[in-house]
Order: C-alpha cells, then sequence, then structure tokens
C-alpha cells in the first residue's frame, strides 16, 4: 500500500458491539494498523468523548470526528468546539442538511468538513448543489463514495465531485452498498476502491461489520486491494 495513504475505521463500525468512539474501540482499531481514524457516536454516548485523551489518538496520522445529528442546534457546535480543542481533529465531518445558517459556524474554531450526500437528504445531493453549498464557505470537503453511489451508480458523480473540489477534499468515507454502509469485502465493488486509489487523501473505511473477524478481513481486503 503506497505509505502516503492513510486508511482506518469509522468507530461505529462495530456499533452493536462495542460503544463507538469508546476506549476500547480506538484500542481495537490502533491494533488492527489503522492510521486513520473517524470518531463517531450518537448524541446518547457523547459523553464517552469526555474520557479520551490526547494520548488515546497519538498512534494514529489522521483523527476526523464526525459531528453527530443535531449540528442544527448550537449547543452541538459548544461541545464539538470542546472536544476539538482538547484533542485536535483533523476534520470535522458535517451534514449539509442539518446546517440552517452556515454564517452560524463562522464563529467556531473548527476544521469543518461538509459531507456529500445520499438520496434521502434534499442539498448536497448533486454536483450543483454541493456548489452551491460550498460557495458559502471556504471549509473542506468530505468525499463519500457510497452515498455518490446511490445518487449515480456509474460513480461520475464521484468523479465530478474530485474534479472540483479535489483541493478541498480532507477525506474519503469509504464502504460498500447493498443497502447501507455494508462491507465491501461482501458487496466486492472494488470500483468504490478503485476510485480512491492514488489519490492520496485519507481513508475512513465507513463499513458496518458482523464482528470483529469480519472487520480485520475488511481492512485486509481493502489495504491489499489498494497495494
Amino acid at each position: 500500500m503506497n505509505n502516503k495513504i492513510l486508511i482506518g475505521f469509522s468507530t461505529g463500525f462495530l456499533w452493536h458491539t462495542y460503544p463507538r468512539a469508546s476506549k476500547e474501540i480506538i484500542e481495537i482499531c490502533k491494533n488492527m494498523g489503522c492510521k486513520a481514524i473517524a470518531l463517531h457516536c450518537p448524541i446518547e454516548e457523547i459523553h464517552l468523548m469526555n474520557e479520551l485523551k490526547p494520548s488515546d489518538l497519538r498512534d494514529f496520522d489522521f483523527v476526523s470526528f464526525h459531528s453527530p445529528c443535531g449540528t442544527e442546534n448550537p449547543d452541538i457546535l459548544d461541545i464539538v468546539q470542546e472536544f476539538h480543542q482538547k484533542l485536535q481533529f483533523d476534520a470535522v465531518t458535517i451534514h449539509p442538511n442539518e446546517i440552517k445558517n452556515w454564517s452560524d459556524l463562522k464563529s467556531y474554531n473548527i476544521p469543518f468538513s461538509v459531507e456529500n450526500m445520499d438520496n434521502r437528504k434534499k442539498v448536497g445531493r448533486t454536483l450543483e448543489s454541493m456548489k452551491e453549498l460550498m460557495s458559502q464557505n471556504e471549509y473542506m470537503v468530505t468525499l463519500d463514495i457510497n452515498h455518490c453511489y446511490v445518487n449515480d451508480p456509474t460513480l461520475k458523480l464521484a468523479e465530478d465531485l474530485w474534479n472540483e473540489f479535489k483541493d478541498r477534499i480532507s477525506h474519503f468515507h469509504l464502504s460498500g452498498y447493498e443497502g447501507r454502509h455494508d462491507p465491501l469485502l461482501v458487496t466486492n465493488q472494488t470500483e468504490f476502491i478503485d476510485f480512491v486509489k492514488g489519490k492520496n487523501k485519507p481513508i475512513i473505511i465507513e463499513s458496518v461489520c458482523q464482528d470483529l473477524d469480519q472487520a480485520k478481513k475488511e481492512f485486509d481486503y481493502i489495504t491489499g486491494y489498494l497495494k
């Protein structure tokens, strides 16, 4: 694998077995050899973030945080700001459909990264929508290949978003699709991995795995394909 590529899991990959953003799941990611990680937890588990220290993340070269649903609530962003001050994220992914007033974000010292949306959302689904959204700010972009696929199975949308925002893309979200964020070793959608290969951006695997054994196989499958 290209040494410049940083890859690892979002901490929700075993959400039905381990608490998301817990020290335990972070240790699992580290032991698998992940050099990138995305802390991702729902509001009801947000207290786990208070237990984390910078030393818990020192083995990762890229650390992102996926802001929980409810970003439109200013209190959530206040909490994210506190986490960022303590843990120093490289990127904080936000969903554009949750932003009611983009000017509200300017008061925060947070490295926001706007994620393109799947076909269930009204904004952020198309190139035109993302261009309009991103013209309002100077934030980065989280390019989710799964979301591109559900809007355009040819992946031309992914290519268009890459060409438009390549200098602003903070990282990729990568997973297979059979109805949700499925393991790529199950869906065998190698075109998704082909797309991110060679683009030298951090890769966050968002596949939801059945158990730790499948997660290890998914990590080996993707990293092996990238070699």
